[in-house]
């Protein structure tokens, strides 16, 4: 339908989750990270595009993290990639290992996807790299997996434009 919001079709903004500064923490420690804890944006602050593979085995195969530093690492996670997606070549595989964590644990990180999804676009504008960043359409992706949505053709045809 032209004009509606793809947030019409999808859900309602969730319980936003904030890092904790025990997760902030235990993560600086464990990669090294130049940002300190318990600043007020660790999570913007840890974007290191270079270090995604990383973070990704990371997530995937360490068994102690918590649901908190689940959190915390996508955070980090999402934020490097997208990074990455504006400096390096196919990111197909890297992304196809984010969606296959986000889906294995979308309770945890449904306010992270919704706040990258940027949803609440007009539909003439939800696509336009001017107005999304390089990994929403990914995002979106693992967000539609999950809920069984049928919608986003314009999402591949604004990474294969960049």
């Amino acid at each position: 339908m032209p004009g509606k919001l793809e947030t019409d079709h999808v859900v309602a903004e969730p319980q936003q989750r904030r890092v904790t500064l025990e997760a902030a923490a235990k993560l600086t420690a464990y990669f090294s990270l130049p940002t300190a804890p318990d600043h007020a944006d660790w999570d913007i602050l840890c974007t290191f595009g270079s270090r995604t593979e990383e973070f990704l085995t990371h997530y995937a195969t360490c068994a102690s993290l918590t649901a908190d530093d689940k959190f915390a690492l996508m955070t980090m996670i999402i934020s490097s990639f997208d990074d990455r997606l504006g400096k390096d070549g196919d990111p197909n595989q890297l992304a196809a290992r984010l969606r296959k964590l986000l889906l294995a644990d979308f309770a945890i990180h449904e306010s992270t996807v919704y706040d990258w999804c940027f949803w609440h676009l007009p539909p003439e504008i939800s696509t336009h790299l001017d107005y999304i960043f390089a990994v929403t359409p990914c995002v979106r992706s693992g967000a539609r997996s999950n809920r069984n949505l049928e919608f986003g053709a314009n999402d591949a045809s604004a990474q294969r434009s960049r």
